[in-house]
């Protein structure tokens, strides 16, 4: 961490919980003054330092020179949190990773912490200043444009469970929204896209630094449901933290290049030690598999979890659909933590099992630092199917109720199991 993102943040940790706006003004006095005596302290020996404070050093040189025009305003008018220096980077940085989509907007608002550094990146734009909702709300009435950007993620959690505010954004906008969005906030990040998809925004895609898409999530139902298609089971969450995504009303995005499907109304987190249904939800999540040459069809992961609880997670083989239907599953349980349970079940129409639950052998049960793992393996053949668990063979059944179709996942309820290095 840089000298000049230190000073920062040490210097909002002290502020306390006050006035934004506030903050703001006398954060940019000190940074302008941090950046001079670091630009005088620097030797030849220092010129990485140098490096990290210039790439701020635009924006906030225009900031210093328009923070004694900042009006000082109550923070019921702007927004109750604590904005940090890096939470403002992390927007900046967001901003700039896609800043082609970001200059094809029409009008971009933002709040007055972010106005004038996002009016420095997009100086093409007209960007519009919004202290509050009944700001956003007098700027975006009779507009019509092609697109709207929204830079502010504290701007867009402040609206987005007003359905009168998201109504009047579909119909301000011909083609698609952009907005920055933390994707470590799992909660708040599913909750802005059901909202989004319930007023009627067809797709919802998460942008890179080329433009293309991933994690696109498509709904259309009164409800806001959405099934996500993306290049992994569940939306990355660790880094980065700020993204820019695209809600458009109609289709932009080719789901058919995606290996991923995630069918159900609660998608899969991705954590630091797998993929997660979350805590009381159900997901299931299905992928193209690769077949051999003697046509098997298998899926292969790691399977963790803390400790014993109700729960369940599956490997997923010869899915057909429609929705939690026509699979074969090879369910893990431990309602012991150290005696996990395999079973395997078939649906055809209906679930049943076809196998004897089968105790997973000491040995390939792994215990580190509280955290136990194994090694499932499902595979497929033309007329039987089998689990392995490690190195031991622990079920093989004669089974051909199911057509042979090379589409595999993993399947969970609640957060009891994490499931990782996937292989098919």
């Amino acid at each position: 961490m840089s000298r000049f993102t230190r000073f920062l943040q040490s210097f909002l940790r002290r502020s306390g919980k006050c006035d934004a706006d506030l903050i703001f003004s006398e954060q940019l006095v000190n940074l302008s003054q941090g950046i001079e005596q670091g630009n005088q302290q620097l030797s030849e020996g220092q010129l990485t330092l140098r490096d990290d404070i210039s790439r701020l050093q635009a924006i906030t040189e225009l900031l210093r020179e328009k923070v004694s025009s900042l009006p000082v305003m109550s923070s019921a008018n702007v927004h109750d949190v604590i904005v940090t220096a890096a939470e403002l980077e992390d927007v900046f940085v967001g901003i700039s990773k896609n800043i082609k989509s970001w200059q094809q907007c029409n009008i971009v608002f933002a709040c007055p912490v972010l106005h004038d550094g996002v009016s420095l990146l997009l100086q093409d734009q007209e960007v519009i200043y919004v202290r509050n909702v009944d700001d956003f709300v007098l700027h975006l009435k009779d507009r019509h444009v092609t697109s709207i950007g929204i830079a502010s993620p504290w701007l867009m959690q402040d609206f987005i469970g007003e359905r009168h505010i998201l109504n009047l954004l579909l119909r301000a906008c011909q083609s698609h929204i952009l907005y920055i969005d933390n994707c470590h906030f799992v909660v708040h990040s599913k909750n802005t896209r059901k909202c989004l998809h319930k007023v009627g925004f067809y797709e919802i895609a998460q942008l890179s630094e080329n433009q293309k898409c991933d994690f696109v999530s498509i709904g259309c139902l009164p409800d806001g449901s959405y099934s996500v298609f993306g290049s992994a089971p569940a939306i990355y969450t660790e880094s980065p933290s700020c993204v820019t995504l695209r809600a458009a009303r109609l289709p932009i995005c080719n789901t058919e290049n995606f290996y991923w499907e995630n069918l159900m109304i609660t998608p899969f987190d991705s954590t630091k030690i797998g993929f997660m249904a979350p805590a009381d939800g159900f997901s299931l999540a299905i992928a193209q598999a690769k077949t051999a040459v003697d046509d098997v069809i298998s899926i292969k992961a790691k399977f963790s979890w803390l400790g014993a609880g109700s729960g369940h997670a599956s490997l997923v083989a010869c899915y057909s659909g429609p929705q939690d239907s026509h699979m074969y599953a090879c369910m893990l349980q431990a309602s012991t933590a150290d005696m996990p349970v395999i079973t395997l079940w078939v649906n055809d129409g209906s679930w049943r099992i076809i196998s004897e639950p089968k105790f997973i052998p000491c040995e390939e049960v792994n215990v580190t630092a509280g955290q136990y793992s194994t090694i499932i393996a499902l595979s497929v053949m033309s007329t039987k199917v089998m689990v392995e668990v490690g190195s031991t063979l622990i079920i093989d059944v004669i089974d051909t109720k199911l057509t042979r179709t090379p589409r595999v996942g993993i399947r969970a309820s609640d957060n009891q199991f994490a499931v990782s290095q996937i292989t098919t």
